[in-house]
């Protein structure tokens, strides 16, 4: 699920993240409340509409909300990653670390005027040559099982405090509707299928 993204490794990484007792067995939720430096967080959203075996494929985007914090503060920064796969490419948005708020409890998380949670996601994206934006509602949602000897789709490494990366899975699959518009065209992504997931730690993976 990760192939298409960029690499991003955090300037002056080091030390190991580790999260408190609700957020090893909520992983969906903001973990960096108390990192400073040296850590990022993202969530992967994709969605996807049409037939894999039609002569284009399926239309998906996918976006990827989140904060890096470098060794210092002038390299800390929010950003959403859009990924198309009608215009083959993909765009890396920088934000002020101010413009990103998550929820203590839930997923819930704002970078500028863009809305993710479980359930929703708002997009209103402007910058350079990429224009984004729309609403899409996500509906039985399938989340993968957490418990005690299992806190996820880490098991038990999730207990570990060294790991570099740590690894989340929010909805194995859901439908959706509503639609976005990428550059001009817009996409009706009702009846389509969708896909959340998150990472966090000190370096991004591939």
């Amino acid at each position: 699920m990760t192939s298409n993204r960029h690499v991003v490794v955090v300037p002056g990484s080091k030390g190991y993240p580790h999260m408190g007792l609700h957020g090893l067995f909520h992983p969906p939720v903001f973990q960096g409340r108390k990192r400073t430096v040296s850590y990022f967080e993202g969530w992967y959203f994709k969605m996807a509409v049409g037939h894999s075996d039609s002569a284009s494929g399926p239309e998906v985007i996918s976006v990827i909300p989140g904060i890096a914090l470098g060794s210092t503060k002038d390299d800390h920064h929010a950003f959403i990653q859009v990924i198309s796969s009608r215009e083959k490419r993909s765009w890396y948005v920088p934000f002020p670390l101010e413009a990103f708020n998550a929820d203590k409890r839930e997923l819930r998380l704002a970078v500028g005027n863009n809305l993710f949670t479980t359930n929703h996601i708002q997009l209103d994206l402007r910058h350079e040559d990429l224009t984004l934006s729309g609403s899409i509602r996500h509906h039985d949602i399938q989340p993968f099982p957490v418990t005690l000897a299992s806190p996820g789709i880490m098991g038990w490494f999730a207990y570990l405090p060294f790991m570099e990366c740590n690894h989340g899975v929010v909805s194995t699959h859901h439908s959706l509707s509503g639609s976005i518009e990428c550059n001009g065209i817009e996409t009706d992504f009702t009846g389509g299928t969708g896909y959340i997931e998150k990472d966090w730690g000190t370096s991004f993976p591939e």
